[in-house]
């Protein structure tokens, strides 16, 4: 998200691990049982949590300023495999009633509870929400709607990559020349590789995900994709070894060798 944190947490072996802004999306390289629990605020992450763990060493942390893709906008490899009549009743379903009344513009406080009850489970049926929120269920689809329409609110389906057959990650930290940094995002946002771009502050001002089916395919795309992109003059590549927490969903980690 525009605004948010992204944190380099370097452990005492010298490995890095990335957290994003909204602090849900823990993303580690090898790590052990003893992974710190990323919950809370941003400002009580960086101040309080980060600091007191043993296994880090240095902490490195940058805003992020604008994002070319992710969040709303998917990656768009979790469609490719449908046709165009598969995916024409998803989108039809999407746009249904979103144009129906104005949308709302902000959160109100009575969205708190919509929202944790979401967040417990976010395939809960409009009956389940109303009886998390004391609201009648005709009221929680109208909301649930409007924030939809309003872009405050989106659904997401997080699906392991391997699934399409991906088995090669990595993290990209660029350094672009201002007068070329938002063509280099732009362009980045456009390739089926990439599932996350955004400009950041720090030494390196453009970070991305990268999927690809296997290195031989990261090496190309680094060697042309990237390569051909104008501006850009410098390139760290992080290779993520192991997924510890998705946005949402925790993953089982196994024991080290």
């Amino acid at each position: 998200m525009p605004g948010g944190l992204q944190f380099v947490l370097i452990l005492p072996d010298g490995s890095k691990s990335m957290v994003s802004a909204d602090c849900t999306d823990f993303k580690a390289d090898d790590r052990g049982p003893q992974t710190p629990q990323l919950v809370g605020s941003p400002d009580d992450l960086l101040l309080r949590q980060l600091p007191a763990s043993r296994r880090i060493v240095a902490i490195s942390a940058h805003l992020l300023l604008h994002m070319f893709r992710g969040g709303i906008d998917h990656w768009p490899g979790t469609t490719t495999a449908l046709t165009a009549e598969q995916t024409a009743p998803l989108s039809a379903a999407l746009a249904t009633g979103e144009t129906a009344r104005p949308a709302a513009h902000s959160l109100g406080p009575d969205d708190q509870r919509l929202l944790a009850a979401l967040g417990r489970d976010g395939r809960a049926s409009y009956a389940e929400l109303a009886q998390a929120t004391h609201w009648h269920e005709s009221t929680v689809r109208r909301r649930v709607e409007d924030l939809r329409a309003a872009g405050l609110l989106y659904l997401d389906v997080d699906v392991d990559e391997a699934a399409f057959g991906i088995t090669t990650r990595a993290h990209l930290w660029m350094s672009v020349a201002p007068a070329r940094l938002a063509a280099a995002g732009e362009a980045m946002a456009r390739h089926p590789e990439i599932p996350f771009v955004a400009a950041t502050t720090g030494t390196s001002n453009l970070m991305a995900s990268v999927l690809c089916r296997d290195d031989e395919a990261l090496y190309r795309y680094l060697t042309e994709r990237i390569a051909s992109l104008e501006g850009v003059t410098a390139l760290e590549v992080a290779p993520i070894m192991r997924t510890a927490k998705r946005t949402g969903t925790v993953l089982p980690l196994r024991a080290s060798a």
